[in-house]
């Protein structure tokens, strides 16, 4: 599943919508108690990320999708997981959060920023490695 930069601006233009991101590892998805597996953007979120991070753009975002198949997975709070993605052509270091809504039948990514091998190393202590 790709994501294109047009989807992301459509996303900005629309109040209350979401689109589909990917699917979960079956572990994530086992440790959410989310039996889809799908992870959703939503317009907000898209919103938060953009104003709170300005050093992300949504160039950055579109790398997304590999993020969530095969970024680095950590076990965060009570329906909550952490994922890390280091660009394979930019080598910037990124970290996401994804929450599970809906009684447990929608995830949504609440976060997406840089960050560095020592917030990593963090929250990989804090939490068990998923995936």
């Amino acid at each position: 599943m790709g994501l294109e930069l047009s989807q992301l601006h459509n996303l900005l233009l629309t109040p209350l919508a979401a689109i589909s991101i990917g699917h979960l590892p079956p572990a994530v998805s086992a440790y959410l108690k989310c039996p889809l597996g799908i992870a959703y953007l939503s317009s907000f979120s898209l919103t938060h990320i953009l104003r709170k991070h300005p050093d992300v753009s949504m160039m950055d975002m579109l790398c997304l999708p590999a993020m969530i198949k095969s970024g680095l997975w950590v076990a965060d709070k009570r329906g909550c997981a952490c994922v890390f993605y280091v660009h394979p052509e930019t080598a910037k270091q990124y970290k996401s959060a994804i929450k599970a809504a809906g009684g447990g039948y929608e995830t949504y990514i609440s976060t997406f920023h840089r960050c560095n091998d020592r917030q990593r190393q963090s929250i990989v202590s804090r939490g068990g490695i998923l995936v």
